[in-house]
């Protein structure tokens, strides 16, 4: 008892020896986003470390002597001031040329809000501010000013799968005959047609981000920190590490770096009692549960008249299934079925964990889906912009979900695939299966996470994980200036022969007129 005694007081101080200053910078004005980046922090203040994080949604973090919040919920102010004022919308479909450029807008103004925050400012100009670490999303490459500030090795983390710029940043091989780009609705076996669509889009997503997202973030990098600062670009291509929040179950395989790591579902918590109405309700829906919420982006408030009419339509012809829905709202539409139950807010992790839960009809977002996979619960994904589609289609590719286009609902399609969900179980058990898979690790999610962390914090930024493709430029990467080499020297040896030949022949039609002369 007393070595026990002594061996855990021994662990204790070496884990308080290992205690590092973290910053992280995960500060999208979206909780899908928050709840991913956020887990990570959890993670490490739980492990001992010192975090100071910066969050659009403090809320999601449970209070700890180790956890010091930025708090920048200002940044949901300045997305509805944006959207009003550039008439833009998530709550419709948009295409990757509608959204990525105003998206890098958005972006700017947010970071730019941040360097000018009071907080930023005070912890900047103090001397007694030291990090060991810095963690950020890799939406904002302009944060990595505080990697240049502080001089400190820095981690990038991405919520979403396979965003091809970020991936050509850490060197890793991203190659559109077979790896879809996370905007498209293509799977990993793909026509002519959608390989040729699919480069395109690849290349779209890699000319954002040189040439809309590097200059607008050094724009605001130079504002805050002056002309000497790095570009941008420079500071990205030196990131230790790139954490992705997803594993095999949920993307596709591809070839990764020792720099990337996929450590899967990062924001799970254990689960908690449901509030007594919706245990009870769950509990007594002996034929099932429906489960209705379109993420925290897209409000069900905001579907069209007929649209909301459809789903109403189809509910109804499923009058023993019991349908919980996420409506934004104190007022319920008309005509609701009585087998529909209206709630502003759902705890949807622990509803996805009932075991009397049937359906998820969700907007596809990636934390939502992780959380189906997680539980093993089916989809009818209805998809409207970003990763969504993307998502969409790797459930159903794997059998494992429907989807329904969000312009082409009808009260057949959403009628025919609940009854296919509902009736079907090979859908419950694909998803089983990916669940499985995600689950299957040598490691939990959260040890596999801090212990990458920490080994970045030992090696000093772990430079030996960096591989020198970082180093070379596109055509060297690609190999065309050895390609155009071999060309040269094959068009030299073609023009030399041609030259020799040409020369003999005209050598010899000289003599051949010498001698018949």
């Amino acid at each position: 008892m007393v070595i026990k005694y002594i061996s855990f007081l021994i662990l204790s101080v070496l884990n308080l020896a290992a205690c590092s200053n973290i910053l992280s910078l995960c500060p999208t004005a979206s909780y899908s986003h928050q709840q991913s980046c956020l887990g990570i922090v959890q993670s490490l203040v739980k492990k001992g470390h010192n975090v100071t994080a910066l969050a659009s949604n403090p809320e999601i973090l449970d209070p700890h002597p180790n956890l010091h919040i930025i708090n920048m919920k200002i940044l949901y102010d300045l997305y509805r001031k944006f959207e009003v004022e550039n008439n833009f919308s998530v709550q419709k479909h948009l295409t990757p040329s509608d959204f990525f450029p105003p998206i890098t807008n958005l972006l700017r103004i947010w970071t730019d809000a941040i360097f000018s925050s009071e907080v930023i400012q005070n912890m900047l100009r103090s001397k007694d501010t030291k990090f060991d670490l810095i963690i950020y999303e890799g939406l904002y490459p302009g944060l990595l000013a505080f990697k240049y500030h502080y001089n400190v090795p820095s981690i990038v983390v991405f919520t979403t799968p396979l965003y091809g710029a970020l991936h050509f940043s850490m060197g890793n091989p991203v190659n559109p005959s077979y790896i879809p780009s996370f905007v498209t609705r293509f799977s990993d076996k793909m026509t002519f047609f959608e390989r040729l669509m699919n480069s395109y889009y690849l290349l779209y997503e890699i000319y954002i981000h040189n040439y809309h997202s590097y200059p607008k973030m050094d724009a605001v990098m130079k504002k805050h920190f002056g002309n000497d600062i790095p570009s941008s670009k420079q500071l990205e291509m030196n990131n230790s590490l790139l954490i992705l929040s997803g594993d095999l179950a949920q993307s596709y395989p591809m070839p990764l770096q020792p720099n990337t790591i996929q450590v899967g579902t990062l924001h799970l918590k254990p689960n908690k009692s449901l509030p007594k109405d919706l245990q009870d309700l769950m509990d007594n829906a002996k034929d099932g549960v429906i489960y209705f919420s379109l993420g925290s982006n897209m409000r069900s408030i905001s579907l069209p008249e007929e649209k909301l009419y459809v789903f109403i339509k189809a509910f109804e012809q499923f009058p023993k299934i019991k349908v919980l829905m996420k409506w934004e709202s104190d007022v319920e539409f008309p005509n609701k079925p009585a087998n529909v139950y209206l709630k502003k807010w759902l705890p949807q992790s622990d509803i996805l964990a009932h075991k009397n839960l049937k359906v998820f009809i969700t907007h596809g977002g990636h934390q939502s889906r992780q959380e189906a996979v997680n539980y093993g619960v089916p989809l009818i994904s209805i998809p409207l912009f970003y990763d969504q589609e993307w998502n969409a289609i790797k459930s159903f590719q794997e059998e494992a979900g429907l989807v329904v286009n969000f312009f082409e609902i009808t009260y057949d399609k959403i009628y025919q695939a609940l009854k296919e969900l509902l009736t079907n179980d090979k859908y419950k058990r694909n998803m089983e299966r990916l669940s499985t898979i995600s689950k299957d690790k040598p490691m939990k999610n959260e040890e596999t996470l801090t212990w990458w962390v920490e080994y970045v914090i030992r090696h000093k930024g772990a430079p030996h994980l960096r591989p020198a493709v970082q180093d070379l430029y596109w055509f060297q990467y690609t190999l065309l200036d050895i390609i155009a080499f071999i060309l040269l020297l094959f068009f030299v040896f073609i023009y030399l022969i041609y030259f020799i030949v040409k020369k003999l022949l005209f050598s010899i039609r000289n003599k051949t007129k010498i001698k018949t002369q």
